[in-house]
C-alpha cells in the first residue's frame, strides 16, 4: 500500500470501530440477545435508534474494509502470515456486517407489518441465512483473534494493543448479557483499533516495540 494513503486507511479504521461502538450503545436490545418476539417490539417501539443502529452497522462495514490495509501495514515480517490472514477473514466478516445491517432494516420494516412471530423465525431459521450469519459473525472475532495473535508476534505495537482484542473477545463470549462487560468489551475493541491506527500512521513507532525482548 502506498504510504501516502495509509493515513486515510487509518482513519477509516477509527471510524469504524467508533460507528461499531456507538451502534452497539445504540441498540434497543441493549447489545443482547432479547429474543424474537421482544426484539420485534424493540424493534417497533425505538424507530429511530433501530435504525440509526443498522446504518452505524453499514457505516463500520465499508470503512473497516477501508482500514484493513493499514493494519496489514504493521506485519512487515513477524506474525505476518497470521496478521494477513486475520485481516482477509476480518474484512470478510466485515463485509457481512453491510448484510447485518440490510437485514436488520428489513427487520425493522417487518415489525411494523404484521407478520406473525413464527413466520419470521422460519425464515430466519433457513440453512442459508444460518451459515451466512455464522460465517459474518465468526469471521469478524476470529480475524480479530488471529490480528491479535500476529501482533504479539510482530512486536510493532504494544502489548496492550492485542491484548486488548482479545479481551473483548473473551468478554464479548463469556460474559454476554452482563451490561458492563458488554460496555467495556467495545470500549476496548475501539481503544485497540485507535491504537492500530496510530502506529500504522507513524511507522517510527514501531522501533522501540520492535526493540523490547
Amino acid at each position: 500500500m502506498r504510504s501516502e494513503w495509509v493515513p486515510l486507511s487509518a482513519s477509516a479504521l477509527v471510524t469504524g470501530a467508533v460507528a461499531l461502538l456507538m451502534a452497539q450503545f445504540l441498540s434497543p436490545t441493549g447489545g443482547g440477545d432479547a429474543g424474537l418476539a421482544e426484539s420485534m417490539r424493540l424493534a417497533s417501539e425505538n424507530a429511530g435508534q433501530w435504525i440509526a443502529m443498522s446504518m452505524l452497522w453499514a457505516l463500520s462495514s465499508v470503512c473497516f474494509i477501508l482500514g484493513v490495509p493499514s493494519v496489514l501495514t504493521l506485519f512487515p515480517r513477524r506474525g505476518k502470515v497470521l496478521g494477513w490472514t486475520g485481516g482477509v477473514v476480518f474484512a470478510i466478516g466485515a463485509v457481512g456486517l453491510s448484510g447485518l445491517a440490510a437485514m436488520a432494516m428489513i427487520f425493522r420494516a417487518m415489525a411494523d407489518s404484521g407478520i406473525a412471530v413464527a413466520d419470521i423465525q422460519a425464515a430466519l431459521d433457513q440453512p442459508e441465512i444460518r451459515v451466512l450469519l455464522l460465517i459474518w459473525i465468526f469471521g469478524m472475532f476470529i480475524g480479530w483473534v488471529l490480528m491479535a495473535i500476529g501482533l504479539l508476534r510482530a512486536r510493532t505495537v504494544p502489548a496492550w494493543i492485542p491484548v486488548l482484542l482479545l479481551v473483548f473477545v473473551v468478554l464479548a463470549w463469556l460474559l454476554e448479557g452482563v451490561y458492563l462487560a458488554e460496555r467495556a468489551s467495545w470500549i476496548a475493541l475501539a481503544a485497540a483499533f485507535t491504537g492500530m491506527a496510530i502506529y500504522a500512521v507513524d511507522p517510527s513507532r514501531h522501533k522501540p516495540a520492535r526493540a523490547e525482548s
